[in-house]
């Protein structure tokens, strides 16, 4: 899962921004919940994104963009 998957708590750490930012940050770069509140045929308390990173170290990367921006 977690080679897959990533959770919004996770994603919200390594870019020191609020957990709510994440979903419309995530949007603006077109990457679109797997899972979530309000997902259809996947609703569930926490948003879950794909792990399109790659991870460096510590660092976390998504795709040629490091972190979210």
């Amino acid at each position: 899962f977690n080679q897959s998957f990533v959770l919004g708590p996770e994603l919200a750490r390594i870019n020191k921004i609020s957990l709510k930012s994440i979903p419309p940050l995530m949007r603006e770069q077109g990457v679109l919940p797997v899972a979530g509140p309000g997902v259809v045929g996947a609703n569930c308390r926490q948003y879950v994104w794909p792990r399109l990173i790659q991870i460096v170290g510590a660092d976390v990367e998504f795709g040629p963009v490091a972190k979210i921006h």
